[in-house]
């Protein structure tokens, strides 16, 4: 379930305009992916299973 909401809000994020609700979004992704983390740590798995990559490589 914290995966998909996860997913959602990254979604969501994308298509959303407004400066202020853009930052409430952001907060709220952040917080579902360390819920996200906590939950796969009590599970033993990997918290971070793979990395994420963004932005251009430095020139």
């Amino acid at each position: 379930m914290e995966n998909t909401q996860v997913s959602a809000y990254v979604n969501a994020l994308g298509t959303v305009a407004a400066p202020g609700l853009r930052a409430t979004l952001a907060s709220i992704l952040a917080t579902e992916a360390e819920h996200m983390s906590v939950i796969l740590g009590e599970l033993h798995e990997p918290q971070a299973p793979q990395a994420v990559v963004t932005g251009s490589k430095p020139t």
